[in-house]
């Protein structure tokens, strides 16, 4: 159990003072719970092996204490605000042609997020990654990432740390480039219901996946690791922000299919015992 007096995990600096850390960014991991004021509720899905622990109930996503210093938690506030909108708002940038919306097979569709902050947009993306590996959560416990990879995105993450939005801009404006791993971001083009989603963190490796909420994610180590079918849609260089957008059918066959089936045989084996 970690102490206010632990060194903050990301600068290593500072005491990790800061109570109650989202894992993952509020904006995009809570809308599977319901609307507030309605009792929010969902579980949390750890691994495959669903069947071997009883999810978790939740009315939040997770959240951890003295993980980050003050300074650490607002900058990975200023790159969810920077980000928020590309998660948010894609459809309607699609439609007033800020973003481009490409058709690639029955099922598949491909936004290019044209003018996305593309580099914050993968510090984001790097800050999630990181934000689970570091935790101690039992949602995570079967995603760590490979302790020197670990280390290269908190340091490439520690390049442009600012509080303020402004401060940072202009560090990433005096050095834009930066070490780029590629990822993989998926959404489905419709959700005939929200609450239907769910955070599950399956045990992964090369790549690292993670499905939140309404999105998944997937971060590679080398492009050398995609596979040849979503490769021409993965994220591989600074320009590059695309989000394969499924089918409501894909999205439930590739991604929740799987844990409800567990679930489902889950609840059925505790019938049995009653």
């Amino acid at each position: 159990m970690r102490k206010p007096t632990d060194i903050c995990l990301l600068c290593q600096v500072n005491p990790a003072t800061k109570t109650k850390s989202h894992i993952y960014p509020k904006f995009i991991s809570t809308n599977f719970l319901g609307n507030k004021g309605t009792g929010r509720r969902g579980y949390d899905l750890s691994s495959d092996k669903i069947l071997e622990d009883k999810p978790r109930v939740i009315q939040d996503s997770p959240k951890e204490d003295y993980i980050l210093c003050d300074e650490c938690e607002a900058y990975f506030s200023v790159l969810e605000g920077i980000s928020s909108d590309t998660f948010i708002n894609w459809r309607n940038k699609v439609d007033n042609g800020d973003y481009t919306l490409k058709h690639v097979i029955d099922q598949l569709d491909v936004v290019e997020c044209n003018t996305a902050d593309k580099a914050t947009i993968y510090l984001l993306i790097y800050s999630i990654f990181w934000r689970v590996s570091i935790s101690s959560i039992s949602l995570f416990k079967n995603v760590k990432l490979a302790s020197d990879f670990e280390e290269e995105l908190r340091t490439t993450l520690m390049t442009y740390k600012n509080e303020k939005k402004n401060d940072y801009l202009n560090a990433l404006n005096s050095k834009p480039n930066f070490k780029i791993f590629p990822t993989a971001i998926t959404t489905a083009n419709s959700f005939a219901d929200e609450t239907a989603n769910m955070l599950f963190a399956p045990f992964s490796y090369d790549p690292y996946c993670l499905v939140v909420d309404r999105f998944g994610f997937m971060l590679f180590r080398t492009s050398h690791e995609i596979k040849h079918i979503i490769k021409n849609f993965t994220n591989t260089t600074i320009n590059d922000c695309k989000i394969m957008i499924f089918s409501e059918q894909l999205w439930f066959d590739t991604f929740l299919k799987r844990p409800f089936e567990l679930l489902a045989k889950q609840a059925l084996e505790q019938k049995k015992k009653i």
